[in-house]
């Protein structure tokens, strides 16, 4: 993901369970944060289970930067210990200007009154909020709040002790949590104080609740002034949940059973009264292996009925399972804590949680599924329907399923953490980021897709067609292009034409960048050869532009599309059937079929390129329409994965889409990372352009290798891309692969290299450096031919003016390739304390950096000659489907 400047957050806050799910939600909406505390450890500590953390960094008060620029600033303390709270204030105020900015002052309500935040200068984008008594999972019980007091007497004495006429107004955390978040980025209460609260619950209530769910608690009443009565004249804002419901999630998260009270056994034993004994016995300690059999099974046919169909006895029988599991669950909370044994009920009671939860998202994502396809069957049919009333309460159920993977997450890392081995294996086969970044994804799609579609006026897009056998730039030669027209959320036109009946069309000379003429040859610049910046919006505006002069046509956006995902479409779909040209397409034969068809035999201009396309994409709509729910589902996966792996990129005019869109990544762009403080950010990307006028890209396969040797004041890179050519010698210059390869780096990048070489011969390059955008290109031409492997190697450096202690690297994936093996080795004399994804140390002694023989390079400390000191060497192996973003901490 790309992070876009106006999403960058600074949370200041001492490290309680109220900011870290305001830290959930702000990475859930696709923020950048940036956590200021006087207490790293405890905040390393607190999200440790949180894998996105590229996504936020953590940082003490003293090495706070202005020059970083927010948009949004949260201050959030006083939950922890609220004598501190005027001192966190104070510092705050002294060291953030959150003059222009939208600021929130996140405080306990119990506090009002006791705190007066002078606020400065411009008041309007600033709001002070005071909460309710927050309940949940992952409480602070050692906080000095009301709450975690009463709590803590009821566990540990059985008591509660409050005074007579108290009020209580709890609220849930993680619905806290996302209201606070929603007014940051919405029309938040800026520019006032306010209170966010529960319902209101009197003192007899509180404890006639909290009776029912853990047995008998002796209450106490004092006749010391009640507190809890709202102030007048301040604004109030509800929020109101099940009690029972709230302390239930709270009791779990810090095990406190729920009991029932049993009456005092007789003393009359009879030998039928033991047998029954033993049998209860023996039923209550098997009971949670049989409650995990029956989850077994009834996940199973849950699954099977989903996969035919019959999507609502699939979430019936899901709720039996979450039923069935949660008995487990409960059995094995009492079963842990027996001498010997009790270590196999650890492990059951974490796989009934875990089946419990998956239920619930299971109970909730199906008919999120069953939206999906009902959206994609009324965009290609013919009747008219409301995309807003389709789509209405997916965000809700998508939010759901994010926080109950969210909590699925953190009791996994907290259980293997506890040398569980079925937490260990969860974690060892669960991508969590994965999936908690696709749902996250998908709740801010649903809220921009209705006018993307056309709800209020038509909207038309620019689909370019291209080819990735010949490698290009942002995906591959765009041979074809397509005019794709949405209205009222239907598909209500889709005309296809080839390329070179465009470029036909243009008047007028257009001067080529100097590689299109020095080595494809092109005297004049056209829309097919449109997409050589490597940065898809720079190519969509001007492919837009060549479309507007070539053929006076003006759209809503550009998509480019290779043949990567029409692939994935057939082993969906199964083969398809072209009438008109007797021919069956499936999965295996797509590149020939369209090879043979589009290239072999056609002049410029001709239509039987755009009449053989026109035919495949019909037929391809056709069957999408009529696919199964669980093949739409997985039609639904698939573009998911394209984007992803930029083989769709997609550029909207439509401002607040698009920048969904640079967010997530999908735009195609090149991104330039940068960070602050003692920390440097790298960029590394190979960008392949097929100047070969074939299509020999389907015989190519790569292997890159990108080694990093950081020291205190330099660090050397090298890059090695390693090509081959597996086409057969009789195919002549048809098998012949000759690309223009750029290697893209930061702006300050010196000593910069490239050599390429077959087996035992390497020759010195030249290459062509050029900067553009913040980045440099490094180009360079290169000739494989057929059955032939070559090396080409980039040597960079980068001086450091100052000592980091964080070295952040972006390995960006080019558009239209497939995934390919990377291998990554840093070597740095100081032992990391961390990186991610994880590296694996693997040598004490580095090795020597391989420098160029060239002498005018320009060696520094160490000489070139002489031995690397004594330090550590990590290594990361990887396939390249999407782009790397790596993080080493020192």
């Amino acid at each position: 993901m790309n992070p876009v400047e106006k999403f960058l957050v600074c949370l200041y806050s001492e490290p309680n369970y109220l900011a870290v799910n305001i830290l959930e939600n702000l990475l859930a909406n696709n923020c950048f944060v940036n956590i200021v505390t006087e207490d790293v450890g405890g905040w390393i500590e607190k999200t440790s289970y949180i894998a996105a953390k590229n996504r936020f960094s953590v940082g003490n008060s003293k090495s706070f930067s202005e020059n970083i620029y927010y948009s949004y600033i949260l201050f959030c303390s006083g939950f922890l210990d609220k004598k501190n709270l005027g001192q966190d204030v104070n510092k705050f105020l002294k060291t953030v200007d959150y003059q222009n900015k939208k600021t929130f002052f996140i405080l306990p309500g119990e506090v009002y009154g006791e705190i007066k935040i002078g606020l400065q200068g411009d008041t309007t984008n600033a709001g002070i909020i005071y909460l309710g008594d927050v309940l949940g999972p992952r409480i602070d019980l050692q906080s000095n709040l009301k709450i975690p007091n009463y709590l803590n007497e009821i566990i540990n004495s059985r008591s509660l002790t409050m005074p007579v006429g108290e009020i209580l107004y709890p609220i849930f955390v993680s619905d806290a949590a996302k209201q606070l978040v929603k007014w940051l980025f919405a029309f938040g209460p800026f520019g006032k104080e306010i209170f966010l609260i529960g319902q209101d619950t009197s003192s007899s209530t509180f404890w006639q609740v909290n009776t029912k769910l853990i047995g008998e608690i002796k209450l106490n009443t004092v006749t010391d002034s009640a507190s809890g009565k709202l102030p007048k004249g301040v604004e109030i804002f509800r929020i109101n949940k099940d009690l029972t419901f709230t302390l239930t999630e709270t009791y779990k998260w810090i095990s406190l059973k729920p009991v029932k009270q049993t009456r005092k056994p007789t003393k009359k034993h009879s030998f039928k009264k033991a047998k029954i004994l033993i049998l209860t016995l023996l039923l209550i300690f098997l009971l949670p292996i049989l409650t995990l059999l029956i989850n077994g099974g009834l996940s199973y046919f849950s699954y099977r009925q989903f996969l035919s169909g019959n999507s609502q006895v699939s979430q019936n029988l899901l709720y039996v399972n979450k039923f069935v599991s949660n008995i487990g669950y409960f059995e094995s909370r009492v079963l842990k804590h027996i001498p010997l044994i009790g270590h196999f009920y650890k492990e059951s009671e974490y796989m009934s949680y875990v089946i419990t939860n998956a239920s619930k998202m299971g109970i909730e994502g199906i008919p999120v599924v069953r939206t999906g396809g009902e959206l994609i069957s009324n965009i290609l049919g013919d009747s008219s329907y409301s995309t807003l009333t389709l789509l209405s309460g997916m965000d809700g159920k998508l939010q759901h399923i994010y926080e109950t993977l969210s909590n699925i997450e953190e009791v996994t890392v907290r259980t293997n953490n506890s040398n569980s081995f079925t937490a260990r294996y969860v974690l060892s086969k669960i991508n969590f980021e994965t999936y908690k970044e696709l749902i996250s994804q998908t709740i801010i799609i649903v809220d921009k897709l209705p006018n993307v579609l056309g709800r209020e006026d038509s909207k038309t897009y620019f689909v370019l067609f291209e080819n990735n056998m010949e490698l290009r730039p942002t995906g591959g030669f765009i041979g074809s292009y397509g005019l794709l027209t949405f209205d009222k959320g239907r598909l209500s036109d889709f005309a296809i034409s080839d390329v070179y009946s465009a470029d036909g069309q243009l008047n007028g000379h257009v001067e080529p960048p100097l590689p299109i003429k020095q080595y494809l040859g092109e005297a004049n610049w056209w829309l097919r050869d449109s997409n050589w910046d490597p940065d898809f919006p720079t190519s969509a505006k001007r492919a837009e532009w060549f479309l507007d002069k070539e053929m006076d046509k003006q759209v809503d956006g550009v998509i480019s599309v290779d043949l990567t995902p029409i692939k994935s479409f057939l082993k969906i779909s199964g083969p398809i059937f072209l009438s008109d040209y007797n021919m069956s397409i499936n999965a295996d034969n797509l590149y020939e079929k369209v090879q043979s068809e589009v290239q072999d035999d056609f002049f410029a201009g001709t239509h039987k390129k755009a009449s053989f396309l026109t035919a495949l994409s019909r037929s391809i709509l056709d069957k999408t329409g009529g696919l199964s729910s669980t093949q739409k589902t997985s039609v639904l996966k698939l573009v998911y994965d394209n984007l992803d792996q930029r083989h769709i990129q997609v550029f909207l005019h439509d401002s607040e889409f698009q920048n969904t869109m640079e967010v997530l990544g999908w735009d195609g762009s090149v991104f330039t990372p940068a960070c602050s403080g003692n920390c440097y950010s790298d960029l590394v990307g190979i960008v392949e352009a097929n100047v070969g006028v074939n299509k020999s890209n389907y015989f190519v396969t790569r292997e890159a290798n990108l080694d990093i040797e950081i020291d205190e004041a330099r660090i050397d890179k090298t890059m090695t891309l390693t090509l081959k050519n597996s086409a057969s010698a009789n195919l002549g210059l048809s098998g012949r692969y000759k690309s223009y390869v750029r290697l893209l780096i930061p702006e300050n990048s010196i000593a910069i290299r490239a050599e390429s070489s077959i087996g035992q011969n390497t020759v010195v390059l030249n290459p062509e450096i050029t900067n553009s955008k913040g980045r440099k290109e490094v180009g360079t031409i290169v000739e494989v031919l057929a059955g032939e492997t070559k090396q080409l190697v980039f040597y960079w450096s980068a001086e450091l003016s100052k000592q980091v202690d964080q070295y952040d690297v972006y390995i960006r994936k080019q558009a239209g390739v497939d995934g390919y093996p990377v291998n990554v080795s840093v070597s740095s004399p100081i032992r990391l304390l961390g990186s991610s994804p994880t590296f694996t140390l693997t040598n004490k002694n580095r090795k020597a950096y391989d420098k160029p023989s060239d002498l005018t390079y320009q060696c520094s400390n160490p000489p070139c000659d002489a031995p690397l000191p004594e330090g550590y060497e990590y290594w990361y192996n990887t396939t390249l489907v999407r782009d790397l973003f790596a993080r080493f901490s020192y």
